[in-house]
């Protein structure tokens, strides 16, 4: 039951390709139980393919990048779960080695994509290969000087980490994370909600120079991309003339790192 609820919740509401990952086991055990059981059911069978072309082709419309590679890899899984499908019921003697493949093709594909999208997108092991270890936050972190208030241009849950800025956003007018007192530990909660990065628009100087001062932001720190691929540039890092130009801000210091180079400006009071 707790299965097929999850199931239904995931499809209906806006969800991240991770969060299946907990059925994964069920979902493996079901897909083998097809293979071994349920394809010896012609009609079940070509229901359950039929269904799932449908599934699939109603995915493929809310894919927003790659899609023609998706199309195509799924019309090959498909492709070769019909394949199984028909050399089922021609019971020939290829069909255990049919299915051997279709399973190694899946397990193959599967690792394959995930190792590209980790470096192409850019994932952990793209973001590795062109900025660094962690992306070099952990030196920014310590140029800047984490005492500050901070305007930046970068963004993720990795830099804030690293600059220690524990801050998160709460519904119903809550502004900290309490826990029961009967979970252990609970006291040992840090529970300080006071952000220290803020990444909001920069194009409107008056606009931008009044959130600074609401926000006592005595520090800027932007970074820019020196690889030439479009998905490693950082958003902003092409208003560095700009930063030059605005006669509230005082330039601190520069700092080369790996395909990546720090500017820091110190606010006026």
């Amino acid at each position: 039951m707790f299965f097929w609820i999850y199931v239904v919740v995931y499809i209906l509401r806006a969800s991240h390709g991770r969060y299946i990952l907990p059925l994964i086991p069920v979902i493996l055990f079901f897909f083998l139980a097809f293979l071994r059981e349920g394809l010896k059911d012609r009609k079940f069978s070509l229901i359950t393919l039929i269904v799932t072309v449908m599934f699939v082709s109603l995915g493929l419309v809310f894919e927003t990048s790659y899609v023609w590679i998706k199309i195509l890899i799924n019309i090959c899984i498909i492709s070769a779960l019909f394949m199984v499908f028909v050399f089922t019921h021609l019971k020939t003697h290829l069909l255990p080695y049919v299915k051997k493949g279709l399973i190694f093709f899946i397990g193959m594909t599967t690792m394959m994509i995930s190792l590209s999208m980790s470096y192409l997108i850019p994932g952990q092991i793209g973001t590795f290969l062109e900025f660094g270890y962690c992306a070099e936050y952990k030196k920014i972190a310590d140029s800047v000087g984490k005492e500050h208030r901070i305007w930046s241009n970068m963004g993720g849950q990795l830099f804030r980490f690293y600059y220690q800025d524990l801050s998160m956003e709460f519904g119903k007018g809550k502004d900290v994370f309490v826990l029961k007192d009967w979970i252990p530990k609970s006291k040992k909660l840090l529970n300080k909600n006071e952000q220290k990065i803020f990444s909001f628009r920069l194009k409107d100087l008056v606009r931008f120079q009044r959130r600074i001062k609401k926000e006592k932001i005595d520090t800027i720190a932007l970074v820019v991309s020196n690889s030439d691929k479009k998905e490693f540039l950082f958003p902003y890092q092409n208003d560095l003339e700009r930063l030059d130009q605005w006669d509230f801000l005082v330039f601190r210091k520069k700092q080369e790192l790996k395909n990546i180079t720090l500017y820091i400006y110190d606010v006026k009071d």
